[in-house]
């Protein structure tokens, strides 16, 4: 993929599209590093890689309607913890890059702003497990009925990783409910698929979100969520995978 201008950035929090109203995210990724000094350094310090950590802070437009920001993420959300997912050539489709990550929200501001300014909106927030680079496996989307993905490529954990799946339900009406499933094959034609997570049922009528891992290794490179419906419900959501 070639360089390419922030355009239509997706972030989702939870089960909140946030990106009508950010105009602004920095992601940073951290590790804290120990002194490990001995003689045998010919002088020179030396240190060792300890506990990674991971930020996310979001800026943009304050606004107060019904799930709009302002509205959902207030003083009453500090130290909640949400499936945070960063898609940032849009998430449009299948195999579209993202960066996903289970998150506790630190810090609130909004309305922010000096007079006559656009009241602002920002939000930081730190992660409390591992942050997967991945790729969307079904695009956020208002479903019916049973859907299955597309194929996609990702390289699989090694035995020192897992596989990551992420799922966010932004809205939810109906009756019934939505299991995901996601299977990796050896090949692209998907033939002989392997079973590889099973997230909890949706119920149809709740917005919700889940993250979900299983140990490596996995030597498969091909990857294929399913989304179960049964029931008459209208389930808007994506699911994403990664490793970390």
């Amino acid at each position: 993929m070639s360089a390419f201008v922030l355009t239509d950035t997706r972030i989702i929090v939870g089960t909140t599209d946030i990106s009508p109203f950010t105009g602004s995210f920095t992601p940073t990724s951290t590790v804290a590093t120990q002194p490990a000094n001995v003689f045998g350094a010919g002088g020179f310090t030396r240190s060792l890689p300890g506990l990674k950590s991971f930020t996310e802070a979001f800026s943009g437009l304050a606004a107060y309607d019904a799930g709009e920001v302002a509205n959902v993420f207030n003083s009453s959300q500090l130290g909640a913890q949400h499936l945070v997912t960063v898609a940032p050539t849009g998430g449009l489709v299948a195999g579209d890059p993202v960066s996903f990550g289970r998150f506790i929200i630190d810090s609130i501001r909004a309305p922010g702003g000096n007079i006559g300014d656009v009241a602002s909106f920002d939000m930081s927030m730190t992660s409390d497990t591992a942050n997967a680079e991945g790729v969307i496996a079904s695009p956020l989307t208002l479903r019916t009925a049973t859907f299955t993905g597309a194929v996609v490529a990702h390289v699989g954990p090694t035995a020192t990783q897992r596989l990551y799946v992420g799922l966010n339900v932004t809205a939810a009406t109906g009756v019934g409910t939505m299991v995901v499933t996601v299977n990796s094959a050896t090949l692209v034609g998907f033939g002989s698929p392997t079973l590889r997570a099973t997230l909890t049922a949706t119920t149809a009528a709740t917005p919700g979100w889940q993250f979900f891992s299983v140990p490596g290794a996995i030597t498969d490179g091909f990857y294929r969520a399913t989304l179960t419906q049964t029931g008459a419900g209208n389930i808007t959501s994506q699911v994403v995978i990664g490793v970390a």
